[in-house]
């Protein structure tokens, strides 16, 4: 799992959802303090797994994500609904892979140039010969 409780309403939940009773001040503890915190958080994940942790943590809000195999990766809920994937025309390739930037779907989905394909107009652009 990937977690990101920083704040304490976050930390409360994961607390919650553990059965860990968690410290506020553990969030800015000294390294060797937050590392014994690791160590317990480590030992109460490993009770169950991650599809179980998913789910219970799911009905938190405790800024926690599983960790995906790169085979779950667009099959995962969230990627779907947001549409992070999608193909384009390759040409001579064929379909290619694509996935979006956060900042939403590119204006136009062409392959990149190839190798100095486009030289000619930038040099141009430049006042180059």
């Amino acid at each position: 799992m990937s977690l990101g409780s920083l704040e304490p309403k976050f930390w409360a939940n994961l607390g919650k959802a553990s059965g860990r009773t968690m410290d506020f001040s553990e969030v800015v503890a000294p390294p060797d303090k937050q590392e014994q915190v690791r160590s317990e958080l480590a030992a109460i994940f490993a009770t169950k797994t991650r599809y179980e942790w998913t789910a219970i943590l799911e009905a938190r809000d405790c800024c926690c994500e599983p960790v995906l195999e790169l085979d779950e990766v667009m099959a995962h809920p969230s990627h779907q609904q947001r549409g992070v994937f999608f193909t384009m025309d390759g040409g001579d390739m064929g379909p290619i892979l694509q996935m979006r930037t956060p900042t939403g779907m590119p204006p136009q989905t062409r392959i990149a140039p190839g190798q100095g394909e486009h030289n000619a107009e930038v040099f141009a652009e430049y006042g180059v010969d």
